[in-house]
């Protein structure tokens, strides 16, 4: 068996980061300067997000034999790890990758979803599109309501049409019923 590795601080900070938080994106960037960085962290701070800028090597070698092996490839260049200052925000979410996506500098590489999933940036782009809290809850209300309202129109047109049959047809029915009696 393989010895068990020791991370230090930093490692092992990284790996809990990634294991604990619902939402960690990563996200490459380049040609930021002090002042730069500075903004970008405010900017994140207004949105309700935190960035730890990290050495290549350093995450690397932190996700070495963990669940996270297999997305150890990704990480080439300058990357930073964002993740929300509360758990649970997909408006926030969602606010955030739009930022990432205007920004010239930056490059979502993709996400980890409650730290087992790893998505691309096509999966988040999808996710982005889907329906907030509100509209699935207006939704779903319309799909229980209309069915319904379907349904006792249906049964309506139905013993309508039942009824105007029968009354049509009552006085030949009756006459049949009598010639045969």
């Amino acid at each position: 068996m393989r010895p068990e590795k020791k991370l230090n601080v930093k490692e092992s900070f990284i790996k809990k980061l990634l294991d604990e938080k619902l939402f960690v994106s990563i996200v490459s960037y380049s040609n930021f300067d002090s002042i730069q960085r500075f903004e970008f962290q405010n900017s994140l701070r207004k949105l309700g997000f935190k960035a730890k800028f990290i050495h290549n090597k350093r995450l690397k070698n932190s996700l070495i034999g963990s669940k996270y092996d297999n997305i150890n490839h990704i990480f080439q260049g300058k990357v930073v790890l964002i993740y929300p200052q509360s758990n649970g925000d997909i408006s926030a979410q969602k606010e955030f990758i739009k930022f990432i996506g205007l920004s010239p500098q930056m490059f979502l590489l993709g996400c980890i979803i409650d730290g087992q999933y790893f998505q691309t940036p096509l999966m988040v782009k999808q996710v982005q599109e889907l329906p907030e809290l509100f509209e699935n809850q207006a939704m779903i209300y319309q799909y229980m309501v209309n069915p319904s309202e379907n349904c006792a129109s249906l049964f309506n047109y139905n013993s309508r049409k039942l009824k105007e049959f029968l009354m049509r047809n009552s006085i030949s029915l009756l006459n049949s019923l009598n010639s045969k009696l």
